[in-house]
């Protein structure tokens, strides 16, 4: 039996309802959202740099105290210090930890994609089954994917096609 990659299943049934609907996706051009029409963390890229570096820096405290707490405790525990350090206001503390927690399990390539999956307990529990050092190795790691995310997704307002 072969596996079938969710996601490839979920972007041929966009692509199905794109050309159902005479949408060509290639051209949909990249454009900076409306602030009035989207989430605050969305529209602002200066809130949006401030929860990058608030997950990274609760990531980074994490592993430093890999040895001596849990990870689920650490998350509660340090993601006041975390926000309050990167200037994230307290109604953000929820998404920060949340983020944290999903990319952890998604470290060990573990299933839940959305903090409210009833496996992201789960997963956090193995993730702490993990030795010390390789759970400090797969948090310290979540700073070179930012950087290497931002050279890619980087859409300079010069280059952003117009309709």
């Amino acid at each position: 039996m072969t596996a079938v990659d969710p996601s490839s299943l979920a972007q041929d049934a966009v692509n199905q309802a794109a050309r159902a609907l005479g949408v060509r996706l290639d051209t949909v051009p990249y454009r900076p959202l409306d602030p009035d029409k989207a989430p605050r963390w969305l529209a602002d890229p200066e809130v949006t740099a401030r929860l990058q570096l608030a997950i990274e820096d609760l990531l980074m405290m994490c592993a430093n105290n890999a040895g001596r707490a849990r990870f689920r405790v650490s998350l509660a525990q340090y993601s006041t210090e975390a926000c309050s350090k990167a200037g994230v206001t307290a109604p953000y503390f929820a998404l920060v930890e949340a983020e944290a927690a999903i990319y952890a399990c998604s470290t060990m390539h573990l299933g839940p994609h959305a903090p409210l999956d009833h496996e992201v307990n789960t997963c956090l529990a193995a993730f702490e089954l993990l030795p010390q050092i390789v759970q400090q190795t797969l948090l310290y790691g979540y700073a070179q994917r930012m950087i290497m995310c931002s050279e890619c997704c980087a859409h300079p307002d010069d280059q952003i096609p117009t309709p």
